[in-house]
């Protein structure tokens, strides 16, 4: 168990526990050791005197949100503790079971503080799961109350069997998972840009930038300050950004967005010469690469251009009342993907910073959480777009991407998923209220099946016309004794899955198992007396069509 400052593993101590806390230097006792973080050496030694747990509760990321006005170092300290500090107890350890902890990290009572350094650790969590498929995780989100009650909530939260969730957050006694809720309702009106606004861009002119930022000087006449670290001669995207837009409304600082100084400097000069202040960020730079946990570099993720450079922004814009602040980061840190775990945590965060800037602070904050890009920014040449695409990441014509940010942009400020395939098996389930229309069965009434096609609407608000689906044909002469097989395989069905199925169900969709498929051939050649194939369960697409099967010539 990895201790927290706050008290809550004092409340947790049980047989067979070894608690380890951090300090400036390596000690070890009885059931206990401690550590300096920063020290490779110390995580050495604990490997050595510790043998490799079932369990590793990790509780370093539960503490309180450091305020992103504060201090800097209490908020590098907090991101250290979620991030670089759990992925190197998880190189020295391969516990079959990870538990992490934060308290306040989801907004579900309104009340809570906001830990966003803690999404780091929620989204390595799950990751870790993707990477390694025999080892049990989940994160748990408390409710913030004193660490008695806390530990407490804790206890229950493990022994409860949402845990399988993944992620779930504690309040009341209660446990809340993640919903995801259309964007259905019209827009407010409001331009998401001020027209003949002025902005900084971060992340230089390629990527997404070059595809959206044309559009939006020619839409909100607006001008743009671009930082970057390449050299202006060595970006061909920035010199034709430039012929298509004119030198007034694109200028070019060399800086990195993790050099505050540099970022002031060049932001002040800018201003001078537009003499007004900007009116907002538009921050796309991060960093990407794919690597497994057990080969990454913790102490490489300090230096996260997502992440430090969007507390740079935040710094930048305390100073400029009204000015908007406008995240692109990534659906990566909500579904979690091998290999992702640096890009998918430093997403998670900055989308967790920008709730965090809406519910605790006067700055304004869009976190657009994307998909793919076609041929776009980390989407270039991107071998593994196919595999996204089936888990449900929607891959964006650039027309459609631009078009989706100035919609999300009239929306209130807050966290929005762009790209999602709310049909995909991985996300339907999480889509609030919602039944997805693929097909529909009419059962005829007193007054018959209607005439004319209904009309009917999925989750986003799109028209789907359902027809009438015309009976299926039976084979000739076999109508009477089709149909009671047919009857008979319902009532099998019904019997052994305690639910009413129609003719027209398919059984791969009616969640039977390969037993269930045993016992449904068993029962059925037990009720028709006839030889049931194995193939026909699996070949045949709905009920109708395995009466039909089993129909004799």
């Amino acid at each position: 168990m990895f201790a927290d400052d706050l008290g809550l593993a004092d409340h947790l101590t049980a047989p067979d526990t070894i608690i380890v806390t951090r300090g400036d230097r390596f000690t070890a006792g009885p059931g206990r050791c401690t550590i300096d973080p920063a020290a490779p050496a110390d995580w050495t030694a604990l490997r050595q005197a510790v043998p490799s747990p079932a369990t590793l509760l990790y509780l370093w990321s539960y503490l309180p949100a450091p305020d992103p006005a504060g201090p800097r170092d209490h908020v590098d300290r907090a991101l250290r503790r979620c991030a670089a500090d759990l992925v190197r107890a998880l190189q020295t350890f391969h516990p079959d079971r990870l538990v992490t902890v934060s308290r306040r990290l989801r907004p579900i009572t309104g009340a809570e503080d906001l830990c966003y350094p803690a999404a780091a650790a929620a989204a390595i969590t799950a990751t870790l799961a993707r990477e390694r498929p025999g080892t049990t995780t989940c994160h748990l989100d408390l409710p913030g109350d004193a660490p008695a009650d806390d530990a407490r909530t804790l206890l229950r939260a493990l022994a409860d069997h949402s845990a399988r969730h993944g992620e779930v957050a504690w309040r009341d006694g209660r446990p809340h998972v993640k919903e995801l809720h259309p964007v259905t309702e019209p827009a407010d009106g409001r331009d998401p840009l001020r027209r003949g606004g002025r902005y900084l861009v971060t992340g230089g002119a390629g990527g997404v930038g070059a595809a959206l930022l044309p559009t939006l000087a020619e839409r909100y006449d607006a001008a743009f300050l671009i930082v970057g670290r390449r050299p202006p001669e060595d970006s061909p995207e920035l010199r034709d950004l430039r012929r298509t837009l004119g030198s007034r409304r694109i200028r070019y600082h060399r800086a990195d967005v993790l050099d505050p100084a540099a970022l002031e400097a060049a932001v002040t000069d800018a201003e001078a010469a537009w003499e007004r202040p900007i009116d907002g960020v538009l921050h796309l730079a991060g960093a990407y690469h794919l690597r497994p946990l057990t080969d990454e570099d913790p102490d490489a993720w300090q230096a996260d251009a997502k992440v430090g450079g969007l507390l740079n922004l935040v710094a930048l814009l305390r100073d400029r009342p009204g000015a908007r602040l406008i995240t692109f980061s990534s659906l990566l840190g909500h579904l979690a993907t091998a290999g992702c775990a640096a890009y998918g945590a430093a997403a998670a965060t900055a989308d967790a910073l920008a709730e965090h800037l809406n519910a605790r602070t006067a700055i304004p904050a869009h976190s657009l959480a994307w998909g793919l890009w076609q041929n776009l920014g980390v989407n270039r040449d991107n071998p593994y777009e196919a595999a996204a695409v089936q888990r449900g990441v929607l891959s964006l014509p650039a027309a459609q991407g631009g078009l989706f940010a100035r919609v999300l942009l009239r929306r209130p400020p807050g966290v929005y998923y762009a790209g999602l395939n709310p049909r995909a098996a991985e996300i339907r389930g999480t889509v609030h209220d919602v039944g997805l229309l693929e097909r529909l069965t009419l059962v005829p009434g007193e007054e018959g099946v209607p005439a004319q096609p209904m009309l009917c609407h999925d989750p986003f608000g799109v028209p789907v016309e359902v027809a009438v689906p015309a009976p299926p044909p039976w084979p000739e002469g076999g109508g009477g004794a089709a149909a009671g097989i047919v009857h008979t395989i319902q009532d099998t069905l019904e019997g052994l899955l305690g639910q009413p199925v129609q003719p027209t169900d398919r059984l791969y969709e009616l969640g039977v198992s390969s037993i269930q498929l045993l016992q449904i051939r068993a029962r059925l050649e037990a009720a028709l007396g006839l030889e049931v194939p194995n193939s026909a369960l699996f070949e045949q697409p709905t009920l109708l069509d395995l009466a039909r099967s089993l129909t004799p010539a």
